[in-house]
């Protein structure tokens, strides 16, 4: 279902914001499927695109270490 929203957003160059606030969205939703889902988007001659999926790779990352981190604590 995202990479669907993925797909319209990037059909239209007009819908930047919009594919930029869906990138940022998969690290928090998604965390564990963030860099698969994100990989495609890496290779875009958009700069602001590519930033976006650095960043939100690395959030994702951090945010799966939080989470083993919590869990291991909770144990």
């Amino acid at each position: 279902m995202l990479f669907a929203w993925f797909a319209v957003a990037a059909a239209f160059q007009s819908a930047q914001p919009l594919l930029l606030a869906a990138i940022g969205a998969v690290a928090t939703l998604r965390p564990d499927e963030a860099e698969e889902l994100l990989t495609p988007f890496a290779d875009s001659d958009d700069e602001e695109i590519v930033a976006e999926v650095e960043d939100a790779v690395d959030l994702a990352n951090a945010m799966i270490g939080e989470d083993s981190d919590g869990d291991e604590d909770d144990e």
